[in-house]
């Protein structure tokens, strides 16, 4: 019964770092001295080009 928890809990830990590394923040741009920040996951640098490619 705990060689199936500890996958579960394997299976857990391996999809919430893929959501961290697709959807969460590679960079942030700070603009006005801070105020206003605005966040550049690795989704987003993958699909503009993605998106330029598939439309020319």
């Amino acid at each position: 019964m705990g060689f199936f928890k500890e996958i579960g809990n394997a299976i857990v830990r391996l999809v919430g770092g893929l959501n961290a590394i697709l959807w969460g923040d590679l960079f942030v741009l700070n603009f006005n001295n801070g105020e206003t920040q605005f966040g550049i996951s690795l989704l987003v640098i993958l699909l503009i080009p993605a998106g330029i490619f598939f439309t020319i």
